[in-house]
Parts: C-alpha cells; sequence; structure tokens
C-alpha cells in the first residue's frame, strides 16, 4: 500500500506502549553519588522499577562484576574497557598528556590526533600512566576505627590512623607483586575500604580524534549532558607474556581484562534512562550548612579567581611556537575544564534553593541534638563548629601557601627529595604515607615524566602568579613566603623581588635535567641536600 504523508500500513506492526515512559518523562534527577554497595537501598530499588530499568540492582550493587567491573581507574580519570585485548575508552582531554609526551613541533598531536593502523604502531603514554583495576573491596572499618575515640589527642589519633592504614596496605601487597592496595575514608572518616588494584604500567595511546574534534568549542560542553563533541580518547593496556603488570617493553602483550563493555548498536532513545559509573567518586552530602556558605562565598569564587588567571597565562603563551605553544594548549584545556565544573558547580549552588534548604537541615540536626540524653552529640556538632571555623580563620593562608609549594615541577622533585631524606631516617613502616618504598616505582616514573611536559616558560610563570598572589596576604600570614625566597631581614617583598629571585632560581638549577632530578630523590644523602647550591633545594 502507498499514501501520502502521515499514511500507514494497517498491516504493520505497532510498537508496544512503554508502561515507564511516562515515569520516565517525570523524573527528576536529584543528584549525589552513590557507592556500589548503596544500590541495593529501598528508594533505588523502587525508582529502578518505576523507570523500568532492566538492570537488576543487585548487579550493580557488585564493582566486581558485569558491568561495573570492565570500569577502571587512570588516577584521576575514569575509563572502561571496550575489548577483551585491553582495548580502554575514555574522556579527549583524559589523553591529553601522553599526546604531549608524544609530539614535536613537526607532529603535534595534540591538535591533529592520533591513530595507530596496527599494535606496533601504538605510543607509550608515558611512564607515570597508569590503569588500576580494582580486584577487591573490603570493608576495613573497625579495624581503622577500633579504640580511637580513647586517644584525646588529635595529632596522635591521626598518627594511629595512619600506622593502622600503612599496615593493612602493607599486609594486602606483601608477596603479590603488582597490585596496589590502597585504604580509602569515606563519609569522613565513618567507613574505611581497603582496595586491591592491579597497576599496569604499560599503557599506550590507540586513537584520538583531532582537537577540532574532540574538544570542538573548547570546554563549553563539558560536565553537561547531553554533549556536542566527540568527547573521546582511546588507550590499550600491556602487561609482561607472563600475564603480570610490567614496565614497557615492546615485548608486552595486550591485557586480557575480566570484563569489558560492549557497545549497543540500537543506541539510546528519548527518555532512556542513562547512569554514569567512575572514579575517584565523592560526596559532600554531609557538608554542615558552614561550610557549604564557605565554598559558595568564599572558596569556590577564589579558585575560579586563580582557574582565571592560569587559564590567561596559557592563552599567552599558545602563539609562542614550538614545545612550549604544544604545553600550553594541553594546560589551556585542562584549566578550562577546572573553570568550566567550578563555574556550573557555583552557579548551581546559588541559583536554586540549595543553602536555604542546607541551612533548614542544619537547624533540624541541632534540634534533635539539643533533646535531653543527647548531650554528646550536642557537644559533637559543637566541637565540629569550632574546628571548622577554625580552619576557615587560615583558609586564605593555607591555600595561597599550598599553590606556593605545589605549582612548580622542579620546586616540587626539590620538595619531594627534602621529604624522602627526612622520612629515609626511619624504618619503612614508620615514614609517612606517599614516601614508603612502595611509593618509589611512582616518583622516579613521575620525575621521567616531567622531563617530557616540563616547560620553563610556563613553569615560571604559574610559579610567579601563585608567589606574586601570596603577596596579598597579610603581613603576619607572609612569613613562610620570605623564608621560601631566602629574603634578608627587612628586606622588601614585592613582585621585583619575586621577579629577581625567579630569575636566579631557573638560571641557575640543575633539576631541568633529568638526571640530576633521579638522583636527588634515589641517592642524594641528608648532607649533600644540607650543602646543596641548587636554589630549589635550598628553598
Amino acid at each position: 500500500m502507498t499514501g501520502g504523508a502521515g499514511a500507514t500500513d494497517p498491516g504493520a506492526a505497532v510498537a508496544p506502549a512503554d508502561p515507564a515512559l511516562a515515569a520516565r518523562k517525570a523524573y527528576e534527577n536529584p543528584g549525589g553519588m552513590w557507592l556500589p554497595a548503596q544500590m541495593t537501598l529501598p528508594q533505588h530499588v523502587d525508582n529502578f522499577q518505576k523507570l523500568g530499568v532492566a538492570i537488576d540492582p543487585k548487579v550493580l550493587a557488585n564493582p566486581l562484576a558485569a558491568p561495573l567491573a570492565a570500569v577502571v581507574w587512570l588516577g584521576g580519570c575514569t575509563a572502561s574497557f571496550v575489548s577483551p585485548q585491553g582495548l580502554i575508552v575514555t574522556n579527549h582531554h583524559c589523553v591529553q598528556g601522553a599526546l604531549q609526551f608524544n609530539s614535536t613541533p613537526q607532529a603535534n598531536l595534540v591538535e591533529n590526533g592520533f591513530l595507530a593502523k596496527t599494535l606496533a604502531e601504538e605510543k607509550s603514554a608515558g611512564p607515570a600512566q597508569r590503569v588500576m583495576v580494582a580486584q577487591d573491596f573490603r570493608d576495613v572499618t573497625s579495624e581503622m576505627r577500633a579504640g580511637l575515640d580513647a586517644i584525646a589527642d588529635p595529632i596522635q589519633r591521626k598518627d594511629e590512623l595512619e600506622k593502622r592504614q600503612k599496615r593493612l596496605q602493607s599486609a594486602c601487597e606483601q608477596g603479590r607483586k603488582g597490585l596496589r592496595c590502597e585504604v580509602r575514608s569515606f563519609f569522613r572518616g565513618a567507613m574505611y575500604l581497603l582496595i586491591e588494584y592491579l597497576e599496569i604500567r604499560d599503557v599506550r595511546l590507540v586513537y584520538v580524534p583531532k582537537r577540532s574534534v574532540g574538544n570542538y568549542g573548547g570546554e563549553i560542553d563539558n560536565w553537561a549532558w547531553p554533549r556536542h563533541t566527540g568527547d573521546f580518547s582511546f588507550y590499550r593496556a600491556y602487561v609482561g607474556k607472563d600475564g603480570k603488570p610490567a614496565d614497557y617493553s615492546p615485548d608486552n602483550v595486550p591485557f586480557a581484562p575480566a570484563h569489558h563493555l560492549t557497545v549497543s548498536s540500537a543506541g539510546v532513545k528519548a527518555s532512556d534512562v542513562v547512569m554514569v559509573a567512575g572514579y575517584p567518586g565523592a560526596t559532600n552530602r554531609i557538608a554542615t550548612a558552614s561550610e557549604v556558605h564557605h565554598d559558595v562565598e568564599w572558596r569556590i569564587p577564589y579558585l575560579i579567581g586563580l582557574l582565571e588567571q592560569r587559564y590567561a597565562i596559557a592563552e599567552a603563551h599558545l602563539a609562542d611556537g614550538g614545545q612550549t605553544a604544544i604545553k600550553a594548549g594541553v594546560a589551556k584545556q585542562g584549566i578550562q575544564n577546572g573553570l568550566e565544573r567550578w563555574q556550573g558547580v557555583h552557579a548551581g549552588m546559588t541559583q536554586r534553593d540549595l543553602l536555604p534548604r542546607k541551612d533548614a537541615l542544619d537547624a533540624q540536626v541541632k534540634a534533635w541534638a539539643a533533646a535531653p540524653g543527647r548531650e554528646a552529640y550536642a557537644a559533637a556538632l559543637a566541637r565540629l563548629e569550632q574546628v571548622l571555623a577554625e580552619e576557615r580563620r587560615s583558609a586564605r593562608l593555607d591555600f595561597d601557601r599550598g599553590q606556593a609549594v605545589s605549582s612548580g615541577s622542579l620546586l616540587g622533585a626539590a620538595l619531594t627529595a627534602v621529604r624522602l631524606q627526612h622520612e629515609r631516617r626511619k624504618p619503612d613502616a614508620e615514614r609517612k604515607p606517599g614516601f614508603q618504598e612502595r611509593d618509589m616505582p611512582r616518583i622516579i616514573a613521575g620525575q621521567k615524566q616531567v622531563t617530557r611536559q616540563y616547560d620553563r616558560v610556563l613553569d615560571r610563570a604559574v610559579l610567579k602568579l601563585v608567589l606574586t598572589r601570596a603577596l596579598q596576604l597579610p603581613a603576619q600570614d607572609r612569613g613562610w613566603l620570605a623564608t621560601l625566597l631566602g629574603a634578608k631581614k627587612g628586606q622588601k617583598l614585592d613582585e621585583a623581588a619575586i621577579e629577581k629571585t625567579l630569575n636566579t632560581w631557573y638560571e641557575t638549577t640543575r633539576l631541568e635535567d633529568e638526571a640530576a632530578r633521579i638522583s636527588l630523590v634515589t641517592e642524594t644523602t641528608a648532607k649533600a641536600l644540607a650543602t646543596t647550591k641548587d636554589p630549589f633545594v635550598a628553598a
């Protein structure tokens, strides 16, 4: 039968009515993140039924089974296995460091993208890149918290927590090469999980679309749904021929994951349910009203101001040419990504009724704690507010000082070396987390990665920015800045003094050399550090 526009075939099958369509169209996302184990809470089970989700919530409660077991962590980004040969899909911005690591002015992969047509053409993402594949999750809350309430001194309590954390991690890794175990805190220390990861160290670039596709229009679309960009890239994970993690080698073979995702050729329909699973996963659901007000009124705007200044630095060097321009392009995208996020968060916290609702909930909790028999809760809440008020009094000092000592690659290498020398005087089990022998491969790999990602012009500009911002602190809060810069007593501390100091630091340091940095963190003695002439180490 034929007919004009709108004509139908009376013999054609009629699609069955979707009984959940109305519920999906009416659904409003309440926001928030959830641990997989929480997916069986009644509210989720009820929502799944109403929305017609075919997946049993119990399936999503197990992160070691399909489909969640296909999701992996790249140490800052989420990714997923999508083939039995170790192929991994992630976001476009998550591979920019690997593109820059392999770029030259003659072959700018950051702008032009990359495609390996064979396994042999796949390029190393760099010595510091990792793929963390979860192997096990164990609740260790009782081991971490038992008896802590009896320790009155907060510093002793913190030290005891670190001791327990290191003991659990060490026992987990004992005799199990290739595994990395981490104790993670959730809900402000109310819960602790021991997570076992297979730490894959050979990661390679497979396919990345051109920036004009993967970052079409910049980051304006990021943190939003739906997207209008080709925001995807592919890595591949490699292991030794024995199937165990190994450093990069041409002899390594693709990793065979236990689970991988498959792509539906049917695509999605209007009102289909979309869920996102990922790392590292965090929620501030239990933040107090005073914390939320502090975030909205000071912390987030102050952070946005810094990101805007850093963005301007990156943009100003895009026309420099050579490696500086390539690295500035990577920095610009990363900073724009952060800006888009925090500007969106701030808008979401101020444009609706979040603050009044948080104030009301806070009042409700305190009223509950004020009832007879709940004096301990009221005292704990009062003490918490006191601690938070103390933190807020030094918030700007802490932020500016933190930025000053973490914004330069060479200063960071020097700080790591000095701290390592201090920690090496102790038995390994007593060292601070991050400075034990288990951490040395990562520290060395990080210094190797710096070689390809460091740029003197950009590094110096960002360090000058954060040091100059710190000049705006009250005089009584700037003593650390004078010490860091080696200022003599009575010397005027201003932008000109910072400029002069940085000129000396960057012109006389040896830390731009990879061998010097690695020697510094692996071989240098405490005596050598104390007498070094390197300005970053001295600082």
